[in-house]
């Protein structure tokens, strides 16, 4: 029997993954024209919304409409810095036929990937994705079975209800520079550099020659982007960087193991047993060269990984720009830079999320309330039906937590779709019955209306 957590997260969903999906063959009855036929909204086609659209699509259902701010599938992998870099997934993704072997591997795999799924003239003849209406979605206005969206596209402002509504909205803006408990900084998220990671050509490269990088994050985006430095390193070119993280020493030099620090467990390495697969993937070989290259270089005005850091901030001399950098024991480092990058994560703002009618938990990361299967919470530690907003469900990265990190990625999303999908499901019957039950009242009423008609004529 599952047990859950004081959240209401089943335990079996906090670091759930899984490499593979199909619905079996299931499909609905097509003779139940009230349950094919029940009004599915999709905000979003990025990885998240292009596989729950296939799911749906695949069962049986007839009625989904996709609103997408990019005009089509595949979301995030359609852009030239993901594509054009590396994949991490540590194990094979399968949905249904479609498969991608686990990493190492290019993006653009996944990005193909995410086509096949949305294209019928790659799929294998299943039946087509419908076509994705370009809109910007404004707010949700969620309710039981029945939920607004307003949404603003070339004609302006619209409005669409349905009893099912699907928020697949993606990875967000990049994340405040300062955070409590890890790193701070006085530097607005304005002045904070590159946000994105990037892949950079040789050309691109020769005119950052003799000048100094600077990383705010250790993860895969920045592991990403010293692979590239290192690589061209390695050709020849005069290149320089500092990473800064707030891991301690200790946690570097063992970054597979777990490590009592301050009260808490820190790990550098992703965990694909549990599986924690957000964090750092050490298990790859090039992200595990490039890190530990980085870690052990002894010409740190060259190469450098600066731990333990509490603060950062930006100073401008008249001769040069420079970084102030604090650290655990209070000491300082200051040193001149000349391209900075913030890759510290993605996330969404709380009025944002408020405006799509949820209950956010965590205002820095942007988490929100929601069940083990992704529907929303209206109240948390409510009772029953009034903890939810019955029929409005979230897939990918808007249930990230810390319980729950790997909603951020692929295996977490077709972990999540057999429950999302029942849900849907139950959620659909139980709005057909409710058609069902209009459609005899409404007979109903006809006939004594008839009657009374009859009755008058006589």
């Amino acid at each position: 029997m599952d047990s859950f957590d004081s959240s209401g997260y089943r335990d079996s969903i906090r670091y759930g993954s899984a490499s593979s999906f199909s619905l079996q063959g299931f499909r609905l009855p097509a003779h139940h024209s009230h349950l094919v036929q029940t009004p599915i909204l999709v905000l979003g086609a990025g990885a998240a919304g292009t596989l729950i659209t296939r799911t749906l699509v695949n069962a049986g259902y007839q009625h989904i409409h996709v609103l997408d701010d990019r005009g089509h599938y595949g979301g995030i992998w359609n852009q030239k810095n993901v594509y054009n870099g590396s994949r991490n997934n540590p194990i094979p993704l399968m949905y249904e036929q479609f498969r991608v072997e686990a990493a190492p591997g290019m993006g653009h795999e996944i990005t193909s990937f995410l086509a096949d799924l949305a294209d019928p003239a790659r799929s294998f003849g299943l039946p087509a994705l419908p076509e994705i209406q370009k809109a910007k979605v404004l707010h949700v206005f969620p309710g039981d079975l029945t939920h607004q969206v307003v949404f603003r596209d070339e004609r302006g402002e619209q409005h669409l209800e349905a009893p099912i509504v699907i928020n697949t909205m993606g990875l967000g803006k990049p994340l405040s520079p300062s955070r409590n408990g890890v790193m701070t900084t006085d530097i607005p998220a304005s002045a904070a550099g590159n946000r994105w990671q990037q892949v950079l050509t040789l050309e691109q490269m020769k005119k950052l020659q003799g000048k100094m990088l600077v990383f705010i994050g250790l993860g895969n985006s920045t592991a990403e982007m010293l692979v590239q430095i290192q690589h061209y390193i390695q050709a020849g070119l005069d290149l320089r960087y500092k990473v800064l993280t707030h891991y301690p020493e200790e946690v570097l030099r063992s970054p597979n193991y777990p490590r009592h620090v301050n009260g808490q467990i820190q790990q550098l390495y992703r965990d694909i047993d549990r599986p924690k697969l957000t964090k750092l993937a050490g298990d790859l070989e090039h992200i595990e060269r490039a890190f530990t290259q980085a870690r052990d270089s002894r010409d740190p005005d060259r190469e450098e990984i600066i731990s333990s850091v509490t603060f950062w901030t930006l100073e401008q001399t008249e001769e040069r720009k420079q970084m102030r950098v604090r650290l655990a024991d209070e000491t300082e480092h200051v040193f001149a830079y000349d391209q900075l990058y913030t890759l510290i994560g993605y996330g969404h703002a709380k009025e944002e999320l408020e405006a799509l009618g949820m209950w956010v938990t965590d205002d820095y990361l942007g988490t929100i309330a929601s069940d083990y299967d992704g529907e929303i919470q209206r109240l948390p530690g409510a009772p029953s039906r009034m903890r939810l907003y019955p029929g409005y469900f979230a897939l990918g990265a808007l249930l990230r937590t810390p319980q729950n990190p790997n909603a951020l990625v692929i295996p977490g999303m077709l972990y999540r779709l057999a429950d999302q999908f029942s849900s849907i499901v139950f959620r659909s019957i139980e709005y057909a019955m409710r058609q069902e039950a209009c459609d005899q009242a409404f007979c109903s009423l006809n006939r004594e209306r008839s009657v009374a008609r009859s009755s008058t004529d006589e």
